[in-house]
Parts: C-alpha cells; structure tokens; sequence
C-alpha cells in the first residue's frame, strides 16, 4: 500500500496523461481530415468520463477535498475551489466532445477544439494538483487523516470499466 493518499492520485494522473496524449493526437488527426473511426473517439470520450471523472474526480470531491478542509484548508477560497471549478469545465468540454462526436464525428471541428481545450485544461490541472494541492495535502493532513484516506481510496478499488 503505498505511503501517501496522494501518491495513488499522482498513479491515476499518470494515467491521465497518457489519455491526453491519445486524445491529443486524435484531436489533430480530425483537424486533419482523417478518417477516424467513431468507435476511436467514443471510447477514448468514455474513458474521461468514466475514468477522470466517475473514477477520480470524485475520490478528490468526495474524499479528499472534504479532508483538506477539515484540516484546516479553506472551501471558499483558495485550491479547492479554484479545482473543483476546473472540474466542471472539464465536465463540459467532455460534454461539447459528447455531442460533438455522436453519429459519426459529424462536427470534428467541434469535437476538436473541446479536445483541445480539455487536453490543455487537464495538464494544467494535473501540474498544480501534483506539484501545489498534493504537496499541501502530504503538509496539512495528519497521518490518521491520510490513513482514512487510503483506506477509503482502496475500499472504492482499482478502476475497471463497469
């Protein structure tokens, strides 16, 4: 089990990345013009949703958050918000290439620039959670607090596709 609750989200973010990446180049192969399959999109877009934000987003909304604020961080002002407001921009560029991508990429130009917006979102989002939000969290947590965590982290298991 490893050390710290933030070194399976800092895993899980790394996973992430390497669905931006994938996402990314799909985003430039519709640019384009190429023929990508619809299955291609459908599934990476399912992945976000199920992934990023059914699987992760919500161990940070529902459990870690609410942690770092009953140790002291500020629900008002600060990181907190200033991520969960990431996160529902991030639910509506996944939402944009939803719609955008439905049928067969008939509004790639659509699904292309939500991708875009969501790539560069999240790898902004990633950068500050890993390298500001975790680095509080590891400092402000105490260690009862951080084993809850991980607790809770492993009773809600590794990510399978439901």
């Amino acid at each position: 089990m490893p050390a710290q609750p933030t070194e399976i989200l800092r895993r899980e973010h790394a996973t992430i990345l390497d669905a931006l990446d994938e996402l990314e180049a799909l985003a430039g192969h519709v640019m384009a013009g190429d023929d990508v399959p619809p299955e291609q999109a459908s599934m990476l877009v399912s992945f976000l949703t199920t992934y990023v934000d059914d699987f992760h987003h919500q161990k940070e909304e529902q459990l870690l958050f609410p942690a770092l604020v009953a140790a002291g961080m500020l629900a008002t002002a600060g990181p907190i918000p200033a991520m969960l407001h990431e996160h529902e921009v991030g639910r509506r560029l996944v939402k944009n290439m939803v719609d955008s991508a439905a049928g067969n990429l008939v509004d790639g130009e659509s699904f292309a620039a939500a991708a875009t917006g969501f790539v560069e979102l999240m790898r902004a989002h990633i950068r500050k959670e890993n390298n500001a939000l975790f680095v509080m969290a590891e400092q402000v947590l105490s260690e009862p607090a951080k084993q809850a965590l991980l607790e809770a982290f492993t009773a809600r298991g590794d990510y399978d596709e439901r």
